[in-house]
């Protein structure tokens, strides 16, 4: 078979049937165990059966615990990914605040400074005016990899990054 069980259980449905065949051939179990048979008597099948299942939950845990990691691991990625989308973002919104401010101080020192003269000589509508615009003030928080707690997720989970 391309997939075979690890081993076979015999079933005797009596202690005295196992005696009898030992007596007979004394190295029976190890005999059996090498053909990867098990010899269970009603006191034994139940211990038996219980090592398998508790096997089986090993083995359940085993697959989740490999899961787990594995979607660590894609976790780890998207946030670092994500980490990276929002040091660049932080660094254009720094620019465009920046190139804003250029633009109005250039607007202010220079173009302004001629309308408004025009204004004083009268050649303007009194109800027209040029608003004063105000330079942008704003804060832009650099993201540091421990808020992320990236570092510490890696050392103390095990997560391997991928990318």
């Amino acid at each position: 078979f391309e997939q075979s069980p690890d081993f076979v259980v015999l079933f005797l449905p009596g202690e005295t049937f196992f005696h009898v065949a030992q007596e007979q051939e004394p190295e029976l179990i190890a005999m059996a165990w090498t053909h990867r048979v098990v010899i269970a008597t009603p006191s034994t099948l139940i211990a038996l059966l219980r090592a398998v299942a508790s096997y089986w939950q090993q083995e359940k845990l085993a697959e989740s615990a490999h899961e787990i990691r594995n979607l660590g691991n894609k976790l780890y990625e998207a946030l670092a990914g994500l980490a990276e989308k929002f040091v660049a973002l932080g660094k254009n919104l720094k620019s465009s605040v920046n190139c804003y401010n250029d633009a109005v101080s250039r607007l202010e020192n220079s173009v302004f400074v001629g309308a408004r003269k025009f204004s004083e000589l009268g050649a303007t509508s009194p109800s027209e005016k040029i608003d004063e615009l105000q330079p942008l003030e704003v804060d832009i928080r650099e993201i540091r990899r421990e808020e992320l707690l990236l570092e510490q997720l890696v050392g103390e989970n095990g997560f391997e990054s991928h990318s």
